[in-house]
C-alpha cells in the first residue's frame, strides 16, 4: 500500500513537470519575456526551470540569421536618423551664427552712415549715386557741437565698406568675414529744400558649404540741408 502511494505521487510529479513550461528569466536584466532585454549580450542569461534547474537561454547561445538581419536593420535606421539629426542641427547653428554676424555688421554700418548723413550739409557732385559700388561724398562737420567743416567719404574697399573723414585714415564699417555684395546710394528729392539719401546695402557671409545673404535699407535726411 505504501509503495503504491509512492508510485502514485511520483507519477503526479512527473505529469506536473511535463505540463510545466520553463520560465525564461535573465539573471542580468531580470526579464521574463520571450526576448531578453540584454539581447544575449551577457554570459549570465539562463533558463530557470521550476526554480531549480539552470540552462543557458536561447539568446545567450547566439542569434539566428533573421534576428541578425533585424538587429542590423534597426541599428542602421537608428544610426541614419541620429546622424541626419546632428547634420541638420549643425547646419541650423551655422546659419544662425552667419545671420547674427550679418546683423551685427549691418547695424554697425547703418548707424555710422546715419550719423554722418545727419551731420552733413550737402552732397558733393563727385558722389557715385544709383549704381553699385556707390561712393558718397559729403560736406559735413566734425560733430553737433563742433561745426568745423569736414569732408566725409563712404565707399567700398575690396569687399568691405569703409569711411574716411578728411585726411584721416579709413575706418572699416563692416566686420572681417562679411562681404559687401552691393552698395547703392540714392538721392531722394522730397520737393523741398531738404535732401535725403537712401542706402541699399547687401551683405553676405559663408562658412564651409553654408552661406547667407541679406539686404538692408535705410533713409536719412541731411539736417544741414533744412
Amino acid at each position: 500500500m505504501k509503495a503504491q502511494n509512492i508510485n502514485t505521487h511520483k507519477a503526479q510529479i512527473k505529469h506536473k513537470t511535463q505540463n510545466t513550461k520553463p520560465k525564461r528569466v535573465c539573471d542580468l536584466c531580470f526579464g521574463e519575456s520571450v526576448f531578453c532585454l540584454c539581447f544575449g549580450s551577457c554570459a549570465l542569461c539562463f533558463f530557470r526551470v521550476s526554480g531549480l534547474e539552470f540552462r543557458v537561454c536561447r539568446a545567450a547561445r547566439g542569434f539566428t540569421l533573421i534576428e541578425l538581419v533585424v538587429y542590423v536593420a534597426l541599428l542602421s535606421v537608428i544610426s541614419l536618423v541620429t546622424v541626419n539629426s546632428i547634420l541638420i542641427l549643425n547646419r541650423t547653428l551655422v546659419s544662425f551664427r552667419l545671420e547674427r554676424r550679418l546683423t551685427i555688421s549691418a547695424d554697425t554700418a547703418m548707424r555710422r552712415i546715419g550719423r554722418e548723413l545727419r551731420l552733413a550739409n550737402d552732397i558733393y557732385a563727385s558722389s557715385t549715386l544709383g549704381v553699385s559700388p556707390g561712393v558718397l561724398s559729403l560736406n559735413s562737420q566734425e560733430s553737433e557741437e563742433d561745426a568745423a567743416p569736414k569732408d566725409v567719404m563712404m565707399y567700398m574697399n575690396g569687399d568691405r565698406l569703409v569711411l574716411r573723414r578728411a585726411t584721416s585714415s579709413i575706418v572699416f564699417l563692416t566686420a572681417g568675414g562679411v562681404t559687401v555684395s552691393s552698395l547703392v546710394f540714392r538721392q531722394i528729392n522730397n520737393g523741398t529744400a531738404s535732401k535725403s539719401v537712401k542706402v541699399e546695402l547687401t551683405l553676405s557671409a559663408s562658412a564651409g558649404s553654408a552661406s547667407t545673404t541679406k539686404n538692408y535699407y535705410t533713409t536719412i535726411v541731411l539736417r544741414g540741408s533744412y
